[in-house]
Order: C-alpha cells, then sequence, then structure tokens
C-alpha cells in the first residue's frame, strides 16, 4: 500500500473520530485554565456558573472541616467580605466571575478534599489527618491544615500533590 502524502489528504480521507473531534474544537473554546468550555455567550455563562458550584462546595467543605470564614478566606486567597458577597451571590443562584488564582485555589481544594474522601472513608479521620501534627517531609511535623492555612497556592498544590501520591 502506498501512503499519501500528509498535506494531499482530504476531509472525505480523516477517520470519522477526528472528524468529530475538530467540530468539537470549533464548537467550544478555552477559559484562562485551557479547559474546553462552549464557544462565545454559552462559554462565558458555563465559567460563572462553575465558578458557583466549585464556590457552594468550598463553603460545605469549611463547614464539614468546622473553620471559620477568615481561614476559608486565606485557602482562597481572599479577604471575609468577599467570601460573604460570594456566598450570597451563591444562594441567589447567580454566577461569579472570579480571578484566575481563586479558581486554581478552589480546583487544589477540590482536589483535596476528593483525595480525603478516597483515603480516609470516615469525616473523623478526616479531620483527625488534617489537625494532627504529621512527620512526612512536606509537613515537617506541622498539621497538614496548618500548611494548607499558610496562604500560598503552593501551599495547596503541595498538600494535593502528596494526597495524590498517597493514593497510587
Amino acid at each position: 500500500m502506498k501512503l499519501k502524502r500528509i498535506d494531499t489528504y482530504t476531509e472525505t480521507d480523516l477517520p470519522a473520530a477526528q472528524r468529530v473531534a475538530d467540530a468539537s474544537a470549533q464548537a467550544y473554546g478555552t477559559d484562562q485554565h485551557g479547559s474546553a468550555v462552549p464557544a462565545g455567550d454559552a462559554g462565558a455563562d458555563w465559567i460563572v456558573r462553575r465558578n458557583a458550584v466549585g464556590l457552594r462546595q468550598a463553603f460545605a467543605i469549611a463547614e464539614a472541616w468546622e473553620l471559620p470564614q477568615a481561614a476559608l478566606g486565606t485557602l482562597l486567597g481572599t479577604v471575609p467580605r468577599n467570601l460573604q458577597r460570594w456566598r450570597q451571590q451563591v444562594e441567589a443562584g447567580e454566577g461569579l466571575n472570579l480571578s484566575a488564582d481563586t479558581v486554581e485555589r478552589l480546583s487544589y481544594l477540590l482536589g483535596i478534599w476528593k483525595a480525603l474522601g478516597i483515603l480516609l472513608p470516615t469525616p473523623a479521620n478526616r479531620l483527625l489527618w488534617l489537625r494532627n501534627a504529621n512527620t512526612d517531609a512536606p509537613f515537617n511535623g506541622q498539621a497538614p491544615l496548618a500548611r494548607l492555612l499558610a496562604g500560598q497556592v503552593a501551599d495547596l498544590y503541595v498538600v494535593r500533590h502528596y494526597l495524590d501520591g498517597a493514593r497510587s
């Protein structure tokens, strides 16, 4: 069988899966993080709805972990005043525009929540793990929650990475 030069292929030569992928790429754009979102106004609407869902879960995590609002603000890199406004918007069913930094922090927080749920099946064990000193390298004798509340995105990343490693 003689192979064709790649630049001589026509649309009918492309496999069906590639044609579907190309059509999908035209219908979707990417958000500020490179994630696929619907193109145009639908994409903007999707982003603000995604942000509201993420914040709703962050509020639930803070409650489950018995965190004061100021601590949640530290995790999300914002002040309690913004958290209160965001909570009101979420409860009203409104979407939210969030900074890339806040969305990144939300992503790490949700990943940490998920990993803890997989590794430690009971809420009491999750709280114990978060609050007790840990001698493993990323924590150096401090509690994982203390590391999370240090305030830097990198701290959230380190804890998320540690838990992902424990899962594999």
